[in-house]
């Protein structure tokens, strides 16, 4: 009891005027705060305020999608793109409903028209707002006038609660694509691999690009033993062709101008079999850590990461002095992924309600509609394909987007060439059967693809090559320096994502079939590297 507690101590009397007051406030907060717990309202998710702040960067093109969402503090990545997606996709509907109702007219305090965008969209798309909040309450009131709008717009567009309102066609759905890491092993083991954890898994490999397996759309191996190993890696069809048209020799120097994530990095690297050097150039800091963590996965013993500006490099720096090759990938509209496409188009038209000052009404192209961000991307661009071309030994230089506008691919060719008259284009990847667009002399030895005929991105592929009058001296330079050299690995030594180790780079020279594993791969690996 409180009596027998607070009397058979020394400090009787202070210990019971302390004890006493503390009890009392206790017994009195207590049951406040459980009521107060009990009967709080459900707080609105914050997926739904991280969605309304991606739209409405898009919409000031304050950044792509992907930046916004995966750049950012979002902590539900995932779900915020998803819920993006899909409320862009039904937008030019869901302002309808909401003119239909008078809803921001009845309603003043929804100041935040985006995220009641994002809302009503679950309400009437989706699987039912979660959470609380004004918003949803608001929203339930005018239900019924909310259904009813919905029905009419969808009847008189013959459309259905399932089917997307965009003029396109609906999104293709494309394979899920593996590109086989040769540097740690080879398709066939891969494959057997594969099929031993997947047993009923169609696989097939690609007609155009080595080492490129093929499987169904929608298999997800993001968390597979042989994608977290580096054995295998997750890219598109498309982003191979960069690569394959720079065609990089083994023992060549080789600098990728905007490197992160580092796919096409590794992918140089494969092809170079993991001998000689390259220059991953990534600006930013937080990308140069992905990119760094990737090629170190990937086992690319020869990429130096340098967290810099690649357009302020300098040409003459004695550690780009043998330099010959070139990837170019810079910052594009993304208007080949057909996600951007359809937010391209959404974002679009919610930039020409927004002139209303203006007495007619523009409605932008599904295709060709061109505005100031991808002129200035093309100026972007077209000065880094420069930069890359100012250096004094460089042989080859592929240039790729995943872009299909003019102004960002044939438009930057043809400047680029007008400027550089000592370099031509190479007819890259001969087998392919779509090119570039007539626009120029020699356009036709450019590369594209489509989304709706090649199960694949949107891109874009151009290779430049230095005229075999300006080749001899810089080739024999080289030969000379080699030479000088002999028995040289150029491997990397940075301290970034070189592996230094000896033992290690002699493990990346053996076969590579010695480092596949069926079904364990780290402990296999491990003891591989013990022997």
């Amino acid at each position: 009891s409180l009596d027998s507690l607070c009397y058979t101590g020394p400090n009787q009397v202070e210990l019971i005027a302390f004890v006493l007051p503390c009890a009392c406030l206790f017994l009195v907060v207590c049951p406040v705060c459980v009521f107060a717990v009990l009967g709080q309202k459900k707080r609105m998710s914050k997926v739904y305020f991280d969605a309304a702040d991606v739209i409405n960067g898009l919409v000031q093109r304050k950044g792509g999608l992907k930046t916004l969402c995966f750049g950012g503090d979002i902590s539900q990545k995932k779900k915020v793109y998803a819920l993006v997606c899909e409320t862009m996709k039904k937008k030019d509907i869901l302002d309808q409903v909401l003119a239909d109702v008078k809803l921001f007219e009845k309603e003043s305090e929804l100041s935040n028209k985006h995220l009641v965008l994002v809302m009503l969209f679950d309400m009437l798309f989706g699987k039912g707002i979660h959470g609380g909040g004004v918003i949803k309450k608001t929203l339930q009131k005018y239900k019924t006038e909310l259904d009813k709008s919905l029905s009419a717009i969808l009847a008189s567009r013959q459309l259905n609660n399932d089917t997307d309102n965009t003029p396109d066609t609906p999104e293709p759905l494309f394979p899920r694509y593996l590109r086989v890491n040769t540097i740690k092993t080879n398709i066939t083991a891969v494959e057997t691999a594969l099929r031993a954890d997947f047993k009923d898994l169609e696989i097939k490999r690609d007609a155009h690009v080595p080492n490129l397996l093929v499987l169904p759309s929608g298999t997800d191996l993001h968390d597979h033993k042989l994608v977290q190993s580096g054995h295998i890696i997750l890219q598109d069809k498309a982003s191979c062709f960069t690569a394959l048209a720079l065609a990089p020799s083994p023992g060549w120097h080789v600098i990728d101008a905007c490197a992160a994530p580092g796919n096409k990095t590794s992918h140089a690297a494969a092809l170079m079999n993991n001998n000689g050097t390259i220059f991953a150039c990534e600006l930013n800091r937080r990308r140069a850590g992905i990119l760094r963590d990737r090629l170190k996965q990937a086992g690319a013993s020869v990429v130096r990461t340098l967290n810099v500006d690649f357009l302020k490099t300098d040409p003459n720096d004695p550690k780009f002095s043998r330099v010959s090759g070139f990837i170019v990938d810079p910052s594009c509209s993304g208007s080949g992924m057909t996600t951007h496409r359809l937010l391209d188009q959404a974002v679009d038209r919610t930039r020409d309600m927004q002139k209303k000052n203006r007495d007619t009404e523009t409605v932008p192209e599904a295709n060709g509609h061109v505005d100031d961000r991808v002129m200035q991307l093309s100026k972007f661009q077209i000065s880094v394909l420069n930069h890359a071309l100012s250096f004094p030994r460089v042989q080859r230089v592929a240039y790729s987007t995943c872009s299909i506008h003019r102004e960002e691919n044939e438009d930057v060719v043809n400047q680029v060439l007008e400027s550089n008259p000592q370099f031509n284009l190479v007819h890259c990847l001969p087998n392919w059967p779509r090119r570039g667009l007539p626009l120029f002399e020699g356009a036709e030895k450019c590369v594209r693809t489509d989304p709706s005929l090649d199960s694949t991105c949107g891109f874009f592929v151009a290779c430049f090559e230095r005229k075999p009058q300006f080749m001899a001296q810089i080739t024999a330079e080289l030969a000379s320096e080699q030479a000088s050299e002999p028995g040289t690995k150029h491997s990397s030594s940075s301290d970034h994502t070189a592996e230094t180790n000896p033992k290690r780079r002699k493990l990346n020279n053996t076969q590579p079939q010695k480092v596949m594993l069926k079904l364990t791969p780290n402990r296999k690996a491990k003891k591989t590297k013990r022997k």
